[in-house]
């Protein structure tokens, strides 16, 4: 996806309508008032509605900025790039998610990670999630991560120079 303009709607769009719901919200508490003193009763409701606005208050400004970052990355060429796996991201996840910074591949290895961090325990878990990054970083893409991270771990041999030649050796393979 080259033209990011439609992105660029949609997240437009949804700030908008975030900072007009925040006035809206800040005009009906102007409008009603504040009583000195309430009973009982309407504090609590007070201050149950004043919880809750604040939680949803603090969600809309995390996608506030979340949005405001999204339109900075369309603007520095940085957008639709997965910031885990380097690949682009989906058309379709950037249209309904404009605000993500993860493709599925890049996704998917981060549920990998847990996965292997949960099933497996922490220090296994961590060699195996360690060997998937020395594959990325030496050039393993998609299912190359998977080969070299696992021969690695296998090996018990999780090293750039491994990762390296165990790449060579699978695109080698497939020439």
């Amino acid at each position: 996806m080259e033209n990011f303009e439609k992105v660029r709607e949609i997240l437009q769009q949804q700030r908008k309508e975030i900072i007009s719901g925040a006035e809206k919200v800040l005009q009906s508490t102007v409008e009603k008032g504040v009583q000195l003193f309430p009973d009982p009763s309407d504090l609590a409701s007070i201050e149950e509605s004043l919880g809750f606005s604040y939680r949803l208050k603090e969600r809309e400004k995390k996608l506030l900025r979340k949005i405001d970052e999204a339109l900075e990355r369309i603007e520095t060429g940085s957008f639709g790039i997965c910031e885990r796996c380097g690949e682009e991201i989906e058309e379709k996840r950037m249209l309904a998610r404009p605000v993500t910074i993860l493709a599925a591949s890049g996704l998917a290895q981060i549920v990998a990670a847990l996965r292997a961090l949960s099933a497996e325990g922490i220090q296994k878990g961590h060699m195996s999630l360690h060997a998937r990054s020395i594959a990325i970083s030496v050039g393993a893409m998609g299912e190359e991560v998977d080969a070299v991270s696992q021969a690695m771990v296998l090996e018990n041999n999780v090293s750039m120079t491994r990762a390296k030649e165990i790449l060579e050796a699978i695109r080698s393979g497939k020439n």
